[in-house]
């Protein structure tokens, strides 16, 4: 099992075209079709209200969605310098990606650490993400559980996850099952299928919940019927050993 596990562990698998969302994710979404989405789980929306602003991010969007990266960037910008954070977020998804550009780590960290500190949830998470993959030099533990947390308090499903995965591995913090289960528990309950996967795990194996295996069975057929293939492999280990052992009364 544990090599499952692994295979669920946000920080070791994601890579930075993961971080990437499209552009389209900044404006709010009764600006787009319905068939508009966002590859990251718990989307945000965005916290752009004037219609101004609105107008102009959609033109970025359209711009960027066109590989017009350097009218996307112009047209981003100087509503990042006025203090925009879904623009500021967007520049730095540009900007981490290399996309018309040449790729600036200072600049990715310049532009989410604004969007982060005014709150904009998917600025934290992802300035988390790219403390703990080391993209600003150093990877930094501390500073990737401080902004996880900040986006876990404003309902970020993704930052729930992380925050589990990272105190059941023990990876630059204490290792705590309790904590991990704890944060599994409310990634759950916003519906994330990752946090009812691993919390699935924790349950059949007793790691920092008591051991229940009903508990994992239904956790597990939970992230399962939300597509995880890995959680359905699992369950059906668990119903397979369980069956021999049966066989064997």
């Amino acid at each position: 099992m544990k090599s499952n596990i692994l295979k669920k562990s946000l920080f070791y698998s994601l890579t930075i075209s993961v971080l990437s969302l499209s552009l389209s994710c900044f404006v709010p979404q009764n600006a787009f079709s319905a068939n508009t989405k966002a590859p990251i789980q718990n989307e945000q929306k965005a916290n752009t209200t004037n219609p101004a602003d609105v107008e102009v991010l959609k033109k970025a969007s359209l711009a960027y969605q066109e590989k017009k990266y350097t009218e996307a960037i112009n047209l981003l910008k100087p509503l990042a310098d006025k203090g925009n954070t879904d623009a500021q977020f967007a520049l730095g998804l540009i900007y981490v990606r290399g996309e018309g550009v040449k790729a600036d780590p200072n600049l990715v960290k310049e532009y989410w650490t604004k969007s982060a500190n005014a709150g904009h949830p998917e600025a934290q998470f992802n300035l988390g993400m790219a403390y703990i993959r080391g993209i600003f030099g150093k990877r930094s533990a501390t500073d990737a559980v401080k902004w996880w947390e900040k986006a876990a308090n404003q309902g970020h499903g993704d930052a729930y996850y992380a925050l589990g995965q990272i105190y059941k591995v023990g990876d630059g913090v204490k290792k705590d099952e309790k904590k991990s289960a704890s944060y599994n528990q409310k990634g759950l309950e916003l519906g994330h299928p990752g946090c009812a996967y691993e919390l699935g795990v924790a349950y059949a194996k007793g790691a920092g919940v008591p051991k229940d295996m009903n508990k994992a069975k239904t956790l597990l057929k939970e992230a399962a019927d939300k597509g995880d293939q890995v959680a359905l492999d699992v369950l059906k280990n668990i119903e397979k050993n369980s069956n021999t052992k049966n066989k064997k009364k």
